[in-house]
């Protein structure tokens, strides 16, 4: 809620000196995801079926991405069409993306073998979101853009992790 919140405040500062937050990182929690889609959904469908996957993770205290809720993200996207807006789609993919990670990460605690996995998806997530922000910046002509990273330091070490998995800091 902190971060939300200061993300709010700055946003006019930032919008108006064509400044903006890259957000490369998986969501830990779907509930501020989930309230912004019941927000830019365009049709109340999809609007209400955000709203309710945002009091069932609230209900969870924050663990819907850690259960398997693909058929429910699905189904809001199916719902939410094809009229939604870089941002949706982006949230979208984001829950989808996060869910995957969240899965192979407690895939030990279903007697499932993942091990490993999730740190190579959420490392490989955070990777192609940065180029994938790098390149929009560069098209725009910003050579140069500046980044404020905000990030743990096994994210952004000088190439391997702890864990031996390749990260952003290559």
């Amino acid at each position: 809620d902190g971060e939300v919140s200061l993300l709010r405040e700055v946003e006019s500062s930032i919008e108006a000196n064509g400044d903006a937050f890259w957000g490369v990182d998986q969501s830990l929690t779907a509930i501020h995801a989930l309230e912004r889609l019941s927000e830019l959904l365009p049709n109340y469908s999809a609007r209400r079926a955000a709203k309710g996957l945002f009091l069932k993770d609230a209900l969870q205290g924050g663990r819907f991405l850690n259960r398997d809720n693909s058929a429910e993200l699905q189904k809001l996207r199916a719902l939410a069409g094809e009229d939604v807006g870089d941002e949706a789609i982006l949230i979208l993919d984001a829950l989808e993306k996060s869910q995957q990670i969240f899965l192979a990460y407690h895939s030990g605690e279903r007697n499932q073998d993942g091990i490993g996995v999730s740190d190579v998806v959420r490392e490989q997530y955070m990777i192609e979101q940065f180029d994938q922000y790098l390149d929009a910046a560069i098209r725009s002509g910003d050579s140069m853009p500046k980044a404020i990273l905000k990030m743990g330091g096994a994210h952004v070490m000088e190439g391997i992790g702890p864990n031996g998995v390749p990260t952003l800091g290559d």
